[in-house]
């Protein structure tokens, strides 16, 4: 496992430093290489509070969600995700399958979910 790269996506009000704690309480941090994603939308201006996608999302914001986290992934072994960042991951890790057969430059990619939460789309 020596050298896996994850990224790990946080849930709806959360951010990458907290994240990253849960990632460390897992003991995830002590087999692989992590690096947590911080959601390109700002939910909350009085702390640091994101959102892959806003609450209402439309199928565009979803596919943007998509493309931000998908630039990210290209060396990446395995994509974590905790609830509507376990939703992005899973819609990822399909894209993988779908367009890529499951490979990603000649590489598996595994997807772990944790509390996975639906996507209300418009």
């Amino acid at each position: 496992l020596d050298g896996k790269k994850m990224i790990c996506l946080h849930g709806r009000g959360s951010n990458s430093q907290v994240c990253e704690l849960q990632v460390s309480y897992l003991g995830l941090k002590l087999d692989f290489d992590v690096h947590c994603l911080e959601g390109p939308i700002t939910i909350n201006s009085s702390g640091p509070s994101f959102a892959w996608v806003p609450d209402k999302a439309t199928k565009e914001d979803v596919h943007k969600a998509l493309d931000y986290v998908l630039k990210a992934t290209r060396d990446v072994d395995i994509i974590f995700g905790f609830s509507q960042g376990a939703a992005i991951a899973l819609a990822v890790a399909d894209e993988h399958v779908r367009h890529d057969g499951g490979r990603r430059l000649g590489r598996d990619l595994a997807c772990v979910c944790v509390c996975p939460a639906g996507l209300h789309i418009l």
